[in-house]
């Protein structure tokens, strides 16, 4: 048989494969919510873990290897466990990273090591579980601009590189109106074109992280209509560049932390007159989980 046709063949039937592969869906669920962990039981969800950064950092803003070691150990008790996983480090760090806050180009290198150093360590200890960072590559509001691709984005490319997929957020920011329509098919559609460049430029599949509450100032923490939010995940989930799509996204989900920790006055409006908190939190994570678990 001819060579080249061999090569055509095999080229041609990598495409279809990879044209078919299901994109997934990830939970990411509170690891201490027993009501959270029966849902994961119950419909069977591929189940993502996060770490925040009280249990990765110190006040330096350094790696605290016994603090991440403790709690991978409690969250992920196995060495031989896979899965998907990633470090959520924000605070000033962020700030340094997105270059909103100025500091020489020392302490902005020691930034990003320190970064690099934790999925390193994270990565030894877990090997078989993929690893990433919450929120990278960076996305911006309302939409990615020059600067962002080509000044903050090209600062993190050796970070991207340790990665084992790209985390980008796509918490909706805006009510779906008429009058927003086009400011949130713009943000799905300039965020996901980076996101789907650097997936390309550093052979990483791209996993959005979406949650079911608005993330804005005017409307802070409250639920987003489960028929909106289906129609949000399904923007993302079928934006095309280049005849590629995301490879999924990761559903998180922080109800104790929201409605205890935070102490948010939408939240607390919404669960004022509720008698049940566990039978409630069950009820409304099981509605946005329907809305999209067959996408």
């Amino acid at each position: 048989m001819n060579l080249k046709f061999i090569i055509s063949l095999l080229l041609f039937f990598g495409i279809f494969i990879d044209a078919q592969k299901k994109q997934q869906i990830f939970f990411c669920s509170e690891i201490h919510n027993p009501t959270q962990q029966e849902f994961v039981r119950k419909n069977k969800v591929k189940n993502f873990y996060i770490f925040y950064q009280d249990y990765i950092i110190d006040r330096d803003l350094n790696l605290d290897k016994d603090k991440l070691k403790k709690e991978i150990d409690r969250q992920i008790p196995s060495t031989k466990a896979s899965g998907y996983a990633a470090l959520d480090v924000e605070a000033e760090s962020l700030l340094i990273i997105l270059k909103e806050k100025k500091v020489s180009i020392n302490e902005y290198n020691r930034i990003i090591n320190n970064h690099i150093n934790m999925i390193r360590y994270a990565k030894s200890l877990r090997p078989n579980i993929k690893w990433s960072f919450y929120g990278y590559n960076l996305t911006s509001y309302p939409y990615v601009t020059d600067g962002h691709e080509n000044d903050i984005t090209v600062g993190t490319y050796p970070l991207l590189r340790e990665l084992d997929f790209l985390a980008p957020s796509m918490y909706l920011q805006d009510k779906k109106t008429s009058e927003n329509l086009d400011i949130i098919k713009t943000f799905v559609s300039s965020n996901l074109t980076l996101s789907l460049k650097l997936g390309k430029k550093f052979n990483k599949p791209v996993y959005p992280f979406v949650w079911n509450r608005y993330h804005n100032v005017s409307s802070e923490n409250t639920l987003i209509d489960p028929s909106d939010f289906q129609w949000y995940v399904s923007q993302i989930l079928n934006f095309t560049y280049n005849k590629r799509k995301v490879d999924g996204v990761i559903f998180w989900n922080s109800e104790t932390y929201i409605y205890e920790t935070n102490k948010n006055m939408n939240v607390r409006n919404e669960y004022r007159n509720v008698k049940d908190i566990k039978e409630y939190q069950t009820g409304v994570l099981q509605e946005y989980w329907n809305t999209i678990k067959n996408k």
